[in-house]
């Protein structure tokens, strides 16, 4: 999840994703210009599945980024401003 806003949008993407209740779940998160009260509320989450990068570029350079950093089987793409619907991405999985 790349994000280059400090509008908060982020934090309710990042709890809806959270909220999902999937523990083998890793968040790649990077972050570029973003205000301290947002890195602030990411860090009071203490979710050791979280991971926060600070990378800057185009969007097609950071996610690239982001997937080599993973090291799950599958990648689920989310804008800072998505908000996952309880039960999709568990969909996507059994799919």
């Amino acid at each position: 999840m790349p994000s280059n806003s400090s509008s908060g949008l982020i934090i309710r993407a990042l709890d809806s994703l959270i909220d999902l209740g999937l523990e083998s779940v890793e968040y790649l998160i990077s972050l570029d210009n973003v205000s301290d009260e947002i890195h602030l509320l990411i860090d009071e989450k203490k979710n050791p599945n979280i991971k926060v990068f600070y990378d800057t570029g185009t969007l097609s350079h950071v996610l690239n980024l982001l997937v080599e950093r993973s090291s799950g089987e599958y990648i689920a793409r989310a804008d800072d401003d998505d908000i996952y619907l309880p039960g999709r991405l568990r969909l996507q999985l059994n799919y």
